[in-house]
């Protein structure tokens, strides 16, 4: 770096169009012409008061307490499920005494179809040895 500061050219490049050179060109010689900011005078270190720096502590932890809150809110609030409408419950007949189900129905959603899960436990395998059963709606 020379005297009058580093070298325009190799700051910018030369494949800039003549109109962008000339007005970068210009507010690099304007800051050249400035020189570097005056060296700032070096401080001592600044006494605080005790309470003060509680009390900001306790600030900060408030807020940070009401920020938590409102993203757990938030967070917690939404479900990607939609909401239940009603549950049917089902028990076993004399051939299934410990058996029972559930049936539980969703609001319905934006095609109008109503969601459904249906559970079943207490069932013994099917004979045929496989755990799937299937259910035909119809």
């Amino acid at each position: 770096m020379s005297e009058r500061g580093p070298d325009f050219d190799e700051l910018v490049g030369t494949d800039l169009d003549e109109g962008e050179r000339q007005r970068l060109k210009r507010v690099h010689e304007l800051l050249v012409e400035v020189g570097p900011p005056p060296e700032l005078p070096l401080l001592g270190p600044v006494a605080l008061h005790r309470r003060r720096r509680r009390g900001a502590v306790v600030a900060i932890a408030a807020a940070l307490a009401v920020v938590v809150f409102a993203v757990g809110v938030a967070v917690g609030g939404r479900s990607d499920e939609p909401g239940v409408d009603f549950i049917v419950t089902m028990s076993g007949t004399a051939a299934a005494v410990g058996a029972n189900a559930s049936l539980t129905i969703f609001a319905i959603d934006e095609a109008g179809n109503w969601p459904m899960e249906f559970t079943v436990q207490g069932l013994d395998p099917s004979q045929s040895g496989t755990s799937s059963r299937s259910l035909t709606v119809g």
